[in-house]
């Protein structure tokens, strides 16, 4: 479980140090192993065998999550929170073990600075959030042309979901809108967004099914920010 925060990625199951002397924790890398997908190197994995165990691990990592208190939201997430989920399976009747990667990301909101009136630090979590939006948009765009090159490398957040969001993966976006009529803009950005989104085929030209970008519009009490 990590977060990318203002461009820089974070092991939120590692404990932040309270001394002077405790060991800083090591950087987490991004780095592609010998098949092409996508490894975070130094990030902290831990086995579980059942939906009580991985609850424990989400709550304690939340609250390692960067937060804080802007015009828009008292608690709002500074930054983008992604949990890493390998499910293996064991084929005993093949004697053959098959691991599947699952990526979840709650991706921090879009912001305004002129609706946040967010300066200093708070303005600068700000743009590093807009400006990984921005690059996640350029790949969606890149993947809905059919483009040869996908600017994956534009930002930490696309350099991490490179493969699964292209060849043979399966992904699902869920958009959180605001009902308030204050919140109007961020809406229709984040529609156009998902349509945009919608419009993706994964998977290659030579296959005979073609997997398709699905969305859900779940409309919320309270717009994330």
């Amino acid at each position: 479980m990590l977060e990318i925060y203002k461009g820089n990625l974070k092991d939120l199951l590692v404990p932040k140090p309270t001394k002077a002397t405790d060991p800083m924790p090591p950087c987490l890398s991004i780095q592609a192993d010998p098949k092409g997908e996508i490894v975070i190197g130094n990030l902290v994995a831990i086995e579980v065998n059942d939906f009580n165990q991985a609850l424990r691990l989400y709550r304690l990592g939340c609250r390692l999550r960067t937060t804080a208190s802007t015009n828009s939201n008292l608690t709002s997430s500074r930054s983008h929170c992604m949990i890493r989920v390998a499910i293996t399976c064991f084929d005993t009747s093949e004697r053959r073990r098959e691991t599947n990667k699952l990526w979840f990301v709650d991706l921090g909101g879009s912001e305004r600075v002129l609706k946040t009136k967010a300066s200093g630090k708070r303005l600068d979590e700000g743009k590093a959030i807009n400006l990984s939006l921005s690059a996640l948009g350029d790949v969606i765009s890149s993947l809905q042309r059919k483009r040869h090159h996908i600017p994956y490398r534009n930002s930490k957040l696309t350099q991490v979901l490179k493969d699964s969001l292209g060849d043979d993966s399966k992904t699902i976006m869920l958009v959180h809108v605001s009902p308030k009529e204050e919140d109007l803009c961020e809406t229709i950005c984040s529609l156009n967004f998902a349509t945009r989104a919608k419009s993706v085929h994964l998977g290659n030209e030579d296959t005979t099914v073609s997997r398709q970008i699905s969305f859900w519009y779940i409309v919320l009490l309270h717009y994330l920010l």
